[in-house]
């Protein structure tokens, strides 16, 4: 005998009467009261919606059609309770807590925010709240996604969103970048340190500015991207980059951190490849500097003295020359960190090396400090070197 609206929802479910349309919702509340779990407010009064569509066949299940009204509107167990707020709050741990009960469109929303912000985004499966870590970036993001959707949004947070809706709004007049071509919101010193090397801005130099944006602190910079290897350089991620050997040549790697005017440049050489390796960068850098203007800074130790190796490749080549500002390119092992180096004025534009292994520490940490952009003839970074260091790229 059916007594209450659970007992019709599972009379349901067995007599298989539902429409392909209401089969969805109703089964999974019957199946939920299979669990002994019961039902909300909402799921109550939505099974009273769906259930009047099949009175006629239910109504016979009962001695008066009067039975029938009685049991829709008595429940085996009580209600259960739902805590329904929905919620963007800052906690003490500098963490943006949005909370909201189980919705499907909001979970896309949610979804939509960490595609974006993937680094900042933390999630406890089964957990009703979602953490983006507080920053300028997640704070208007967030905001900006659920301040329509009938959250309650902290009145702090909503300060700091039309804060920084109001920089945004006068970032010419604020943020340090190019505007129309133009360097705006810089110090005169930053400004000559930038047209000391590379002149000043124009159209001929607008690429070379934009490659040392994170060098110069220019936030703001619209350029298109050029096709091929030069715009892959350009709109590098990191400051460490992979540059595939199956998809570019060696040589237009140097052509184009020749375009970047990216020399001086320091080499990475792998010691147990030493002589394949400086011949092939020596072969490709020959093209743009002569011998003279490049200098290797280690040997090998040579053990097989009829075998060629690394030692003869360099006094074949004169490549046994004074370090100075005018060199070119200087070669060095990964595995030790020439005092020389550390003793001259000589400074590097940009490092490149054919494979990502790691390097010794020191020469890994001279290197992330000596420039903004470090290539990688290789197929991928090594995991090591995907690594960020020290607040470098």
């Amino acid at each position: 005998m059916l007594k209450n609206i659970e007992d019709i929802i599972e009379f349901i479910k067995l007599s298989d009467i539902a429409s392909v349309s209401d089969k969805g919702i109703l089964y999974s509340i019957a199946r939920q009261i299979a669990r002994n779990t019961a039902l909300t407010d909402l799921q109550f009064e939505l099974a009273k919606n769906k259930i009047r569509a099949y009175q006629e066949q239910i109504v016979l299940e009962f001695e008066t059609p009067a039975d029938f009204e009685s049991a829709l509107d008595t429940l085996r167990q009580p209600l259960r309770s739902v805590d329904r707020t929905k919620t963007v709050t800052v906690n003490s741990n500098g963490m943006i807590s949005v909370r909201f009960p189980f919705n499907k469109k909001t979970i896309v929303l949610i979804e939509e925010l960490a595609s974006k912000l993937r680094r900042f985004y933390k999630h406890e499966k089964g957990s009703h709240e979602h953490y983006f870590k507080f920053n300028e970036l997640t704070a208007e993001a967030v905001v900006e996604k659920f301040k329509e959707k009938s959250f309650y949004i902290e009145p702090d947070l909503l300060e700091h969103y039309e804060k920084i809706k109001e920089v945004r709004a006068e970032s010419a007049n604020l943020i340090p970048g190019v505007y129309n071509n133009e360097l705006r919101n810089f110090r005169s010193s930053a400004i000559e340190l930038m047209e000391s090397e590379l002149g000043p801005l124009n159209s001929s130099n607008l690429m070379m500015y934009f490659d040392r944006r994170e060098r110069y602190g220019i936030a703001r910079f619209e350029f298109d991207q050029p096709n091929g290897l030069l715009g892959e350089m350009l709109y590098r991620q990191d400051g460490q980059i992979a540059v595939s050997p199956t998809k570019y040549k060696l040589h237009e790697v140097v052509e184009v951190l020749y375009q970047l005017q990216r020399f001086p440049l320091l080499v990475l050489v792998d010691e147990e490849n030493s002589l394949t390796q400086v011949s092939a960068i020596y072969n490709a850098v020959s093209n743009v500097y002569s011998s003279a203007e490049q200098t290797v800074l280690f040997r090998i130790e040579n053990d097989k003295k009829t075998e060629y190796n690394l030692n003869n490749f360099i006094k074949d080549n004169n490549l046994n020359n004074w370090l100075d500002k005018s060199t070119k390119v200087v070669y060095i092992s990964k595995n030790k960190l020439p005092k020389l180096l550390l003793r001259s004025d000589w400074q590097p534009m940009a490092v490149l090396g054919l494979s990502s292994l790691r390097s010794n520490n020191s020469v890994q940490t001279y290197t992330l400090d000596a420039t903004d952009l470090v290539v990688f003839y290789d197929e991928d970074l090594s995991l090591i070197r995907k690594t960020r260091t020290n607040g470098h790229y």
